[in-house]
């Protein structure tokens, strides 16, 4: 089980991991020992799982944990991602994306999207 990534989006926590193995799996978010929420889903092998949660203003720039389990009959399996703040979700401007205004990249790349510094 891969260790559990977030990004902040519009106030909503989004969560994600990928699962080799089939089973009923778990993502978690925590500030301190205090859980945020969280989802469960039965996962067939090899996919990813998401987990969406609204996060109060005061949380969002927080050092967040994150948990990630995946029950295979009585075999449990757990990764965590330490406490840390969750980067926030930036659209780069074109000005800034030099193999955008070159042309050397995809017309789609246009639209690319993620935790930009």
């Amino acid at each position: 089980m891969a260790i559990p990534q977030a990004v902040l989006i519009d106030g909503r926590l989004i969560i994600t991991t990928a699962l080799a193995r089939a089973g009923t799996a778990g993502l978690s978010a925590y500030v301190g020992g205090r859980r945020l929420g969280g989802c469960a889903v039965q996962t067939p092998a090899d996919r990813g799982f998401t987990c969406q949660l609204k996060l109060a203003a005061a949380l969002r720039a927080a050092p967040i944990t994150l948990r990630a389990s995946l029950r295979v009959g009585r075999e449990v399996l757990r990764s965590q991602r330490a406490a840390r703040p969750i980067a926030a979700m930036a659209m780069p401007g074109l000005a800034g994306v030099r193999w955008l205004r070159t042309g050397g990249g995809p017309s789609a790349w246009r639209f690319a999207c993620g935790p930009f510094a």
